[in-house]
């Protein structure tokens, strides 16, 4: 499983963007999940979720800060593959697709 794990504060209007750049592009049975303290970009985050089973809002209240967030983020996910991003960050086309090309094997020690 694919998680990909935004963090964003006070950025409505550009989540929406990020997470539309990412929706065409996650493999079947992923997940994208978003950490964000304030109330409008709460609103936009359970507006697709609402439409878009595999997008989950984790709160943050205490607004501790982007490390934190990171943190929350990382005890939700539950991929094996996880993908960072932020709420201000739109993906180009196919960008995540080179994500899931096998990384060549080097052999050590020659």
């Amino acid at each position: 499983m694919v998680s990909v794990l935004i963090t964003a504060f006070r950025e409505p209007v550009t989540v929406a963007q990020a997470i539309e750049a990412f929706l065409p592009q996650l493999p079947p049975e992923s997940e994208l999940l978003i950490v964000c303290p304030d109330a409008e970009t709460t609103a936009v985050v359970h507006q697709y979720a609402q439409k878009f089973p595999q997008i989950h809002h984790v709160p943050e209240p205490e607004q501790r800060g982007k490390p934190a967030a990171l943190n929350l983020g990382l005890q939700a996910v539950k991929g094996d593959i996880v993908v960072f991003s932020d709420g201000d960050v739109t993906i180009g086309e196919n960008a995540l697709a080179h994500c899931w090309l096998p990384l060549p094997m080097k052999t050590s020690g020659r």
